[in-house]
């Protein structure tokens, strides 16, 4: 535990893109925070450090950045109609390229292009592109069409989504192949009662295109925290649906001698930093160069499996500083993958890994490093309270 995180967008309903304070307890419980950006977290980012504050914080060591300008997706065809049909897959926006993006958004926030190219230059010598793998639009749409497992997928999804809505006992989400990859469904849900009880409200009206989405987050979640063999950070909702095929595959992977299983971890007494952080009480700078130069007990993490006592501890260490200790206490969430083997120094290599090339794998290659011991073991961020009862 503790090597190594990944921190995406962190969106939530209409949250900001990325949860800053969740960034910065990340860099004070991990030795590595490998911080994937798009275009939303780096205007973000810039917009709230500004542009010698971003750059302070991607030249750390603490801190691998990369930049995705890609993103997964759901295109329907025929909406609505008798022959509406599914495809899920992979687009990008060309105008969002890092490097056209860095130069046009530094500019624009110090108001002059020779300064504004200068830190663009700066910026991009600390941030590596990486792409998705085009298979993960295929493995999805297997698990589309994996009835049992997406039918499971999108009950345990709307039981924190919409959590007033009882779902049919026999719950079918049935999808049929046709030609050139595309999907139709066949479905006993009442999406207008799903709407009505929706957690952000009805006016954001929810389709089966979004269901399936749900399939292809889980891939994409995937490809980053296996890839750079890295813990995620996760959301209850998140959370709920990469349990479902991280099950999955622990359990298909059991005759190459991986073995695992969930264990809930919740500590208290660990300082809210998050909430100091995005209260502007404190800054994630403040955090990093407690992360950089701060006791910052790192022998333990060799040992530390999952002894909840010394995971209690080890948190209370980490935020067990003059600049934090008047913060009040709270508790935190980890939802682990126990079993032999440690992602410590997991050497990813091989054709889709990022230490062979820029390119982001797809289940496949979860399964491979799987055995060579990664465990997909995440930090479930704050609302634990909120969402405790449903």
């Amino acid at each position: 535990m503790f090597d190594s995180i990944c921190v995406r967008q962190t969106a939530f309903g209409n949250e900001p893109p990325l949860d800053v304070g969740l960034l910065a307890e990340a860099l004070l419980f991990y030795e590595r925070v490998v911080l994937i950006l798009n275009r939303a977290v780096f205007v973000q980012l810039l917009d709230t450090l500004g542009p010698e504050g971003l750059l302070r914080l991607v030249d750390s060591h603490r801190v691998s950045c990369s930049y995705c300008n890609q993103f997964t997706g759901v295109s329907t065809e025929d909406v609505g109609g008798p022959s509406e049909r599914f495809f899920l897959g992979i687009a990008e926006m060309p105008h969002t390229a890092i490097d056209q993006l860095a130069a046009e958004e530094f500019r624009r926030i110090t108001g002059k292009s020779g300064r504004g190219r200068r830190l663009a230059d700066r910026f991009l010598q600390h941030v590596d592109e990486v792409r998705l793998d085009p298979t993960i639009s295929e493995s999805a749409t297997a698990d589309a069409l994996d009835a049992a497992y997406a039918s499971r997928l999108v009950r345990d999804g709307l039981r924190i989504m919409s959590p007033g809505y009882q779902p049919p006992t026999e719950l079918a989400f049935e999808l049929e192949p046709l030609s050139e990859g595309r999907l139709t469904l066949r479905t006993n849900l009442e999406l207008e009662q799903v709407n009505r009880v929706w957690r952000f409200g009805s006016d954001q009206q929810i389709t089966a295109a979004h269901l399936l989405g749900w399939i292809l987050t889980v891939h994409e979640e995937f490809a980053f925290s296996g890839s750079f063999a890295s813990e995620m950070v996760t959301n209850p909702f998140s959370s709920s649906l990469l349990r479902v095929k991280t099950e999955e595959l622990l359990a298909r992977e059991r005759s190459a001698a991986v073995q695992g299983e969930f264990q809930d971890l919740v500590c208290d007494g660990v300082r809210s930093v998050r909430e100091a952080v995005n209260s502007r009480e404190r800054s994630l700078l403040d955090a990093l160069e407690l992360a950089e130069h701060g006791q910052r007990f790192r022998d333990w993490t060799s040992t530390i499996d999952v002894d909840l006592d010394l995971v209690r501890e080890y948190l209370r260490a980490c935020t067990r500083d003059g600049l934090l200790d008047q913060l009040p206490a709270k508790a935190v969430r980890f939802l682990v993958v126990t079993g032999g083997g440690t992602a410590a120094g997991l050497a990813v290599t091989g054709p889709i890994g990022v230490a062979a090339g820029p390119v982001l794998g797809a289940i496949d290659f979860l399964a491979d490093v799987l055995r060579r011991g990664w465990r997909p073991s995440q930090f479930v961020e704050g609302r634990l309270r909120e969402f405790v009862g449903d």
